[in-house]
């Protein structure tokens, strides 16, 4: 037989190549080990909360007596959570009653209460109302009974609960905040755009300092609120006429303009409400907060600290507050200035150059607001209070300051 040696080549070449195969690089075994599964849990959590009443909705009125009523808190969590209870009370005083114990006022609110609840505590339902009841003064007379000849109408009292996780939250007025949050920044750039998108009505919280590259305007009927008091500095901010806007809990300082005479806020044009409540202001190149209302315009100023530690600039004068109102819109624009507190450093007072606590034009106001610092010898423009148009009904604490009135002034 004959041997075909190409073949027998081809055979050889394929034998040893699957030899080179085994015995260099086609088998790998490189030294290793492997550990058995190690499985992390994560245990999932819920704050749930229930707000009942057994006594019923309707009520009767009876000088002199009390009648059960029973609005009750239920909390299902399982982690440590602030629960909260918010009372609207349009009673107009012909109802009575007292918060049960346990419950604590919400620093910064007239009408919410809170409460701590654990994790693992053993009571969920808590009573809102002391003795789970509310009481008709006898002295009630068909005269509070009545507006005219018809019974008073739209007479309640409306209870809503709500619940939050405590951590990763400061305190409970902190936490608050978040749970009507409808935006959350952080920076100018996130305050910008959650204006830009928010709907009327809608919360914005503030948690972080910011530095405004650019004015900003607000233009939208929504509430703007500070976690811990952060800082808007830089550039001012502005309200459009016909926006309803609450600022809360917010420091503003050091607002900047070419003409080196800007204000933190202003208001040109009011035709709506804007309010300032537990807000800071600080360094005004020209006015903390400068408003030009309209008829039916309504300002509120409460529980807000005004302070000026800098020298203002050559020529300026400046002011904490300034509204500027046309003498024939008096009685039509509201004001309310209570519980704030204005002060000065004396150290400057040199440098200060006309320098008005509170200048207003046409507008009554009164409230229990505090001046210090105020100077000596006042000269009609320094560390003052400008009121043209009438003024009632004010207290003062600290150096008496000085008035200037161009219009009917009481009790100041």
């Amino acid at each position: 037989m004959k041997i075909n040696k190409k073949k027998v080549v081809a055979t050889g070449l394929a034998v040893a190549l699957t030899a080179a195969m085994v015995l260099g690089g086609g088998t790998y075994a490189y030294l290793q080990g492997t550990t058995k599964d190690v499985v992390n849990n994560f245990n999932t959590n819920k704050v749930l909360v229930e707000l009942n009443e057994t006594t019923g909705n309707d009520y009767n009125i009876i000088p002199g007596t009390t009648q059960e009523k029973d609005p009750k808190v239920t909390v299902d969590n399982t982690v440590d959570s602030y629960v909260y209870v918010e009372i609207t009370d349009a009673t107009e005083g012909l109802v009575s009653y007292a918060i049960a114990d346990g419950w604590t006022k919400l620093d910064g609110y007239d009408n919410i209460y809170y409460r701590e609840v654990a994790a693992n505590a053993e009571t969920k339902t808590f009573s809102v109302l002391a003795g789970d009841s509310v009481t008709y003064d006898a002295a009630l007379g068909n005269s509070d009974m009545m507006e005219g000849d018809a019974l008073k109408d739209g007479v309640a009292l409306t209870f809503k609960a709500r619940a939050i996780q405590s951590k990763p939250f400061e305190n409970a007025v902190s936490a608050y905040l978040y749970i009507d949050a409808d935006y959350i920044a952080s920076t100018s750039s996130e305050l910008e755009t959650a204006l830009k998108d928010a709907k009327d009505g809608d919360t914005i919280v503030l948690n972080n300092d910011m530095v405004l590259d650019k004015p900003m305007t607000i233009a939208k009927n929504i509430t703007i609120a500070g976690d811990k008091n952060p800082v808007i500095s830089n550039q001012p901010i502005s309200v459009a006429s016909n926006a309803n806007v609450t600022f809360q809990n917010i420091t503003f300082t050091s607002p900047t303009n070419q003409s080196n005479n800007a204000s933190s806020v202003y208001a040109t044009d009011l035709a709506s409400k804007i309010v300032f409540d537990g807000c800071t202001f600080i360094n005004p190149q020209w006015d903390s907060i400068q408003i030009t209302p309209k008829a039916g315009a309504e300002i509120v100023i409460n529980n807000c600290t005004f302070s000026l530690e800098n020298p203002v600039p050559a020529g300026n004068k400046s002011r904490f507050i300034h509204i500027e109102a046309a003498l024939n819109s008096n009685s039509d624009v509201k004001v309310t200035i209570t519980n704030n507190h204005f002060g000065a450093n004396t150290n400057m007072k040199d440098d200060m150059i006309g320098i008005y606590y509170v200048n207003i034009n046409g507008i009554d106001f009164g409230g229990n607001n505090t001046f210090e610092n105020t100077a000596d010898e006042m000269d009609g423009s320094t560390g003052g209070i400008y009121i043209c148009g009438n003024s009632v009904g004010r207290t003062i604490t600290g150096k008496e300051a000085y008035y200037r009135f161009t219009g009917t002034s009481e009790n100041h």
